[in-house]
């Protein structure tokens, strides 16, 4: 498993992005599928002038609203797993779904002015048999704070 942050602002705007992740396994079936919850909090440390103040190779050239930060967030699940499905806040996130080497993924886009925070969270299950702890990567980024590296199994 593992959460993938892609800067989509064509510039240097992720320097100032704070990332906090959490990932537990949060119930196991009978079956041995787990259900997996990952919790991603992005914020924006970018000054609230950023738009008239960071040069447009670090701003992103074209790129609008400038100052602000669009992170594309991949969740990529445990193979065989199922799609995996967002939320903020306890309300869905649109995302795109797909498969990327035999996994289930899901990408949201979150896009943060100066000073903005988002919690997103995940949710999957992997599939029948997976009783054991998983992987688990994560893009790193300058202010990473989340040195998770395995997700201990729920099954016991």
């Amino acid at each position: 498993m593992g959460v993938y942050l892609i800067d989509s602002t064509q510039g240097k705007m992720s320097y100032y992005l704070n990332v906090l992740q959490t990932t537990r396994a949060v119930s196991c079936d009978p079956q041995g599928r787990q259900t997996y919850r990952t919790q991603v909090l992005l914020g924006s440390q970018a000054p609230a002038d950023a738009a008239t103040t960071l040069p447009d190779y670090v701003l992103g050239p074209g790129f609008k609203p400038q100052g602000s930060i669009r992170m594309n967030v991949v969740l990529l699940g445990p193979a065989g797993g199922s799609a995996p499905v967002a939320s903020a806040l306890g309300a869905p996130v649109a995302t795109r779904s797909f498969e990327l080497f035999g996994r289930p993924a899901a990408q949201a886009v979150v896009e943060l002015a100066p000073g903005d925070s988002f919690p997103l969270t995940f949710e999957t299950v992997g599939a029948p048999g997976q009783r054991y702890d998983l992987d688990f990567t994560m893009t790193p980024t300058i202010r990473y704070a989340s040195p998770q590296r395995t997700v201990p199994s729920a099954c016991g």
